[in-house]
């Protein structure tokens, strides 16, 4: 099948990556990665973490990642990611089995409570059991699986809730952040705009000569080449695609079970769980079922008095189900009885079940004429699919083949040969920059040897082959066909030099001068009058702002006064004539909360940090990656 060929990960993309992988390499560092048992990925003081845990968490992850690069990941960036997931699970670890050997306990109501407010398992703002066990299913957990993880997850945000809510911050301590972070500064500028020195006239012929002559490599022609290739568009195989009847009938046969719906059966359960005794849960829930059956109880009543499960609130109600989503035992029993029968105990892994079945409803088959178009939509599309993958491999082949040419491909196959007349390490023509037609344009096979390109996967239902019809290297550029340019640069490079200029001298002037206005209307220069900016004002440029906070702290009668290049190429002069630190109290008393609030969060983080830093020191952990391959 096709091959997809990525660049490595540059630009914004790679940044976010490498900020979310990274976090956990900042608390600990890249660690100890010995291996621990061949199956296992990690260990934390000889407790095994659960490996499939673990894949499942890196493969969401990756799948993020990819599609916020929009293909495969370099495999050292996957490298990443997964050391970087890892790292997490070994974090909880460690605070788990701290938070248990400090004694932090979580109750069974507090669980429930927990998992019935989470909002992923409420529709209408209810808690929904059949959301609940749904998204279960489909995570591949069971009620007690997802209980037990929730359980620890509370305890460990016990264990967090300890430390992080006793870190202390002095009133002294937020003054001083406030102070700095909130300080502002009585500042006044005037720019020298670079292109107001601009003259082009006084820039010789001689000039010129002597700078093509210093930066010759700089006037180069680009290298290019022209392409001819072949394209394959999903669209395209689509669009040539004849169905009959008798294709639909057929294909419906072999999809029609997708159509049935199965049986399922909506039933109520007691649990009881076995904690020391079994005999004594027997026990218990024998006593249950009497009560139910021979005393005639409320079995929902009994059920939120009584049952160690989840679903206790609803009175045991486990919602709508069919097979496979029960333990066997359990669904052996409920796939035996009669609507209204009570069963019991039950023994399951678990713990004893109560079962009453409430209601069955019966399983249905969708006839061909009622789902024909969607039958023929999904036929079309599968066929597309097929005939698309089935077209490509023939291209690769026939690409292959006739390795130097492709014209007898094209004859072939029926497929018109496309040309791009200029394409570059740039990009160009249809492609734009993508880098596997760049890649693949300038490989050493296609440039010297003469060879057809591999298939080249531009998305989902688009592939090329491309052979490069003609190499143009780089060519000196003639002085005459630059020499505007070449006058526009250094017209540029002497305006902002002209700009630097009269801005230290207007610096020096106003060093003894206080009047910042008269001066910049003398130098022509644009001018803001003074007025106090923080740290982050807006509408001022960062080397404006940069220059005026690590200015030394004015004085009355002694401002600061310097020059700042800015990246535009102008020229500004600041003046810095008094430093206010910010004041808590000048505050609303909402931004006092809000800003002694944050503080003490960035405290606690901190000391979370630190905690977690200490028991990193004193773990055993054992990694072995290369489990993550089998």
């Amino acid at each position: 099948m096709l091959q997809t060929i990525r660049q490595k990960l540059t630009g914004w993309v790679a940044g976010v990556i490498l900020l979310l992988i990274g976090v956990p390499f900042i608390f600990w560092g890249v660690g100890d990665y010995q291996f621990a048992k061949p199956n296992v990925i990690a260990q934390v003081n000889g407790e095994e973490i659960d490996s499939t845990e673990i894949l499942r968490a890196y493969r969401a992850q990756l799948a993020q990642f990819q599609q916020m690069y929009q293909g495969e990941l370099p495999e050292a960036m996957q490298q990443q990611v997964r050391l970087g997931v890892v790292q997490r699970f070994v974090n909880g670890e460690l605070l788990q089995q701290h938070a248990t050997e400090a004694g932090y306990r979580v109750g069974n109501e507090e669980v429930i409570e927990s998992i019935r407010s989470d909002p992923a398992f409420q529709v209408g703002d209810e808690f929904s059991i059949d959301s609940f066990r749904s998204q279960l299913a489909a995570r591949g957990l069971s009620d007690a699986g997802y209980e037990a993880r929730r359980r620890q997850d509370l305890q460990i945000a016990q264990l967090q809730r300890g430390i992080t809510d006793s870190a202390f911050v002095t009133q002294d301590e937020i003054d001083r952040v406030v102070a700095l972070e909130s300080e502002q500064r009585e500042l006044g500028y005037m720019i020298f705009d670079a292109n107001n020195y601009v003259d082009e006239e006084r820039v010789s012929d001689v000039q010129i000569d002597e700078y093509y002559a210093a930066h010759m490599e700089e006037y180069m022609t680009e290298e290019s080449v022209s392409l001819q290739y072949l394209e394959l568009t999903g669209e395209d195989v689509g669009a040539a695609i004849d169905v009959s009847e008798d294709d639909l009938l057929a294909y419906y046969d072999r999809i029609k079970e997708r159509y049935v719906t199965e049986e399922e059966r909506r039933a109520r359960h007691i649990l009881v769980s076995v904690d020391d005794s079994e005999e004594e849960a027997r026990e218990r829930a024998q006593t249950l079922y009497e009560r139910i059956t021979g005393g005639g109880e409320d079995f929902a009543e009994l059920a939120k008095e009584h049952s160690d499960d989840a679903t206790a609130t609803e009175g045991g109600d486990l919602g709508f189900a069919g097979r496979g989503m029960f333990v066997g035992a359990f669904e052996d029993a409920l796939f035996e009885m009669l609507v209204g029968e009570v069963r019991g105990p039950i023994r399951t892994e678990f713990g004893f079940h109560i079962i009453r079945l409430d209601e069955i409803k019966q399983g249905s088959a969708k006839s061909f004429e009622e789902i024909r178009e969607e039958v023929e939509a999904e036929y079309r599309r599968d066929e597309s699919e097929s005939r698309y993958f089935q077209r490509a491999e023939e291209l690769a082949d026939a690409a292959f083949d006739n390795l130097y040419e492709l014209e007898s491909v094209s004859d072939k196959l029926g497929l018109p040969l496309k040309t791009v007349e200029v394409f570059t390490r740039r990009g160009g023509g249809p492609f734009g920059a993508d880098p596997k037609v760049v890649e693949a344009a300038f490989s050493y096979r296609t440039l010297q040897d003469g060879e057809n390109s591999a298939p080249l996967e531009i998305s989902d239902s688009q592939v090329i082959v491309l052979r490069v019809a003609e190499h143009r290297q780089p060519q000196q550029k003639p002085l005459e066909d630059v020499r505007s340019e070449i006058r526009t640069t250094l017209s540029l490079e002497a305006a902002r030099e002209d700009a630097r200029v009269q801005g230290e001298a207007a610096a020096e002037r106003l060093r003894s001068d206080p009047d910042l206005q008269s001066i910049a209307q003398e130098f022509a220069a644009n001018f803001s009058d003074f007025r106090l900016v923080s740290r982050r004002e807006p509408g001022i440029a960062p080397e404006l702002i940069q220059a005026a906070f690590q200015a030394r702290q004015p004085s009355p009668g002694a401002p600061f006064v310097d020059g700042v290049p800015l990246s535009n190429g102008n020229y500004a002069v600041v003046k810095v004539l008094s430093a206010k630190p910010g004041d808590l109290a000048l505050a609303s008393r909402e931004e006092q909360s809000n800003q002694q609030r944050q503080i003490a969060e960035r405290y606690a983080r901190a000391d979370m940090a630190a905690y977690l830093g200490v028991l990193r020191d004193h773990a055993s952990v054992l990694i072995n990656e290369e489990a993550f391959q089998q």
